[in-house]
């Protein structure tokens, strides 16, 4: 993928993982600025031979960032890792770089994932994920998109704990057990048409409140988010809460106390 200059990120040469870095998934890299001492991550294609598909997969993300630059709770990118292109011929060293990786900013908090698996989201103000979830998720439908794999491990916590979404090409991958029971047959995330996508992106944050709520207290709050999970999650799309009412009821109610069930008629 030639450089784009469009794009207002710095740039780091990525020919050799630096020294000081470590991986925490497969591709992805925690990595430190020298001079600046400043934490990113790297994600780069992981494997020995790069293929046209990974190409896609970063310039899509690329697209995203750029279009979502500045979006609360979205993740924002730092730079670019560059490389020469492996396929040149040519010895002359001003050959154009090609696009290796991304290098977003670092969130010093973890995943929500990480805070499930130690049984410690008590000690976040966890009651603050919901809503800034889904707004930046109805974002992405707003502008056409759709993010395909959202789950807790893929929503990262700043520094002062609010709640980022990441890995957000669309066209990824989706995990499994995080798929709409729409799509569980389905082979290639291109097949799916928009309303599609988008509703199984609907279902997904349903599934993440869910899952979220199997680790809090009960409370007016707890009840409240199981009630609008429930509502997101049901098997006929048609009868589906959709993200925007979800959000509009987590608005009227400040979150918790909201009253009633699902909204009769859906399914009609």
């Amino acid at each position: 993928m030639p450089l784009c200059s469009g794009l207002y990120f710095m740039t780091c040469q990525s020919c050799h993982l630096p020294e000081n870095s470590f991986e925490i998934t497969d591709g992805v890299f925690q990595v430190l600025n020298v001079n600046s001492k400043t934490p990113y991550i790297l994600k780069i294609v992981n494997r020995p031979l790069y293929k046209p598909y990974d190409t896609e997969l970063i310039r899509e993300e690329l697209k995203n960032l750029e279009m979502f630059r500045g979006t609360p709770n979205i993740v924002r990118a730092a730079g670019i890792a560059v490389s020469a292109n492996p396929y040149m011929t040519s010895n002359t060293r001003d050959q154009p770089l090609i696009v290796t990786g991304i290098v977003p900013e670092f969130y010093g908090g973890g995943s929500i994932q990480r805070a499930l698996n130690i049984h410690h989201p008590l000690e976040y103000s966890w009651k603050r994920w919901p809503k800034p979830i889904a707004t930046a998720l109805g974002r992405f439908h707003m502008a056409g998109k759709t993010h395909m794999d959202l789950k807790p491990s893929n929503i990262v916590l700043d520094a002062d704990g609010n709640a980022v979404l990441i890995d957000i090409s669309g066209i990824g991958g989706i995990t499994q057990g995080w798929r709409a029971p729409e799509i569980r047959d389905g082979i290639s995330l291109s097949e799916f048409p928009y309303e599609v996508r988008k509703s199984n992106d609907t279902w997904a944050y349903g599934k993440f409140l869910s899952e979220l709520i199997l680790h809090v207290e009960d409370s007016p709050t707890a009840k409240t988010l199981k009630r609008i999970a429930g509502c997101l999650m049901v098997e006929n799309v048609h009868a589906r809460m959709t993200l925007f009412e979800a959000i509009s009821e987590l608005e009227l109610s400040g979150i918790d106390n909201i009253e009633g069930s699902c909204k009769e008629g859906r399914s009609n």
